[in-house]
């Protein structure tokens, strides 16, 4: 069976108005990977050729890093690049697919939420808690 959203001769998916949306803005932060790498050499340069290694690298590439991965979620969604487990979703009927994609719409949805929450408490003490003084 062939699915509307697999890339057509150009390479670019077929996609309603927020997948192209998703797709383009996943293009350009890509190339936040590559910022990431010049920073990350920056850091091994420094550390090992200068003796002056630096606070800001890891962390600034562990952040971006990490956005980067948690928007790949929905881009791999957005270009239907996600795994899923087609050993079931393939032999399926169209019904019972709509059904699963439903689920782990829902799913997602659940688990978005529970993080939202949670980062919303983590930021929320750090945020209003006294700053830590050392003595």
């Amino acid at each position: 069976m062939k699915n509307d959203n697999h890339l057509n001769d150009q390479d670019e998916p077929t996609l309603n108005s927020l997948d192209s949306m998703i797709y383009k803005v996943g293009n350009v932060l890509s190339l936040l990977f590559i910022f990431t790498v010049a920073i990350s050499f920056f850091e091994v340069l420094m550390r090992y050729a200068f003796n002056a290694p630096t606070s800001w690298v890891h962390e600034t590439a562990s952040f971006v890093g990490g956005a980067l991965f948690v928007f790949g979620g929905a881009y791999a969604l957005a270009t239907d690049k996600h795994v899923r487990v087609v050993l079931v979703y393939d032999i399926v009927s169209q019904r019972t697919r709509h059904y699963l994609n439903m689920f782990h719409h829902l799913m997602g949805l659940l688990m978005s939420a529970m993080l939202i929450f949670a980062s919303y408490r983590m930021v929320s003490s750090a945020w209003f808690s006294p700053l830590e003084t050392f003595t």
